[in-house]
């Protein structure tokens, strides 16, 4: 798969309907804007990681750059997030902390894990409740 050519104006027709500028795929895909831009007029090959990042990046599969067009007409806009979230993800992956409504927060991997790991935590004593209150609702009918 190293270096195939992909359907350049497929790539660039995703971006857009992303509402991604070059710059900001360029950014989120760690390549050049001048790289980009080269692999999306076809005047540069792929390779495999790439291809992979791209793929990840429009929610396609990486075989579906090889393919008409039509076969994209499904996917919703609507699916996509708006791009000043896109630039707050790459702006997340680049950074130690972030702030959220003058909070600094902490997003290394480390603390993210912790997080997580407390989200779930309470989500499963949520529903540990909810199926009590749940259990005692039919046992008191």
């Amino acid at each position: 798969m190293a270096h195939e050519k992909v359907n350049a104006q497929l790539l660039r027709e995703l971006r857009l309907k992303r509402g991604l500028t070059l710059m900001q795929a360029a950014r989120i895909l760690g390549v050049s804007e001048s790289h980009l831009s080269k692999i999306e007029t076809g005047k540069a090959g792929i390779g495999g990681a790439l291809l992979l990042k791209i793929a990840d990046l429009y929610n396609v599969r990486p075989e579906d750059l090889f393919i008409r067009e039509a076969a994209f007409a499904s996917k919703e806009k609507d699916d996509l997030p708006p791009p000043r979230v896109v630039d707050l993800i790459a702006e997340v992956y680049k950074s130690d902390y972030i702030l959220v409504g003058g909070e600094k927060i902490d997003v290394r991997p480390e603390a993210a894990a912790w997080r997580m790991e407390m989200a779930i935590r309470m989500g499963a004593a949520w529903a540990k409740e909810a199926a009590s209150e749940l259990n005692d609702r039919e046992v008191n009918r």
